[in-house]
């Protein structure tokens, strides 16, 4: 039985992405995209409301648009006690 080594990333609050080691740099990739958007997008929401919606709407962002990359490369997201 072969072993996989695993990687993680930390994403924002506790939130870490957790993967095979051999797609570390595709995961890398991905994050740097997904962190510029969400850069972008609470900007944007701070500008017009909150920062509580500001912060859910940066959230939605993995959610809505990135989590299924993640996942196609193995990284699912770990969120810590």
């Amino acid at each position: 039985m072969k072993t996989v080594k695993e990687s993680s990333i930390e994403i924002y609050n506790g939130f870490t992405l957790l993967g095979p080691s051999e797609n570390l740099d595709s995961a890398k990739a991905i994050l740097t995209d997904m962190e510029k958007e969400m850069k972008q997008t609470y900007k944007e929401y701070m500008s017009f409301s909150g920062e509580s919606a500001a912060m859910d709407a940066r959230d939605d962002v993995f959610f809505d648009e990135y989590e299924d990359k993640f996942k196609k490369i193995g990284y699912t997201l770990v969120i810590a006690d």
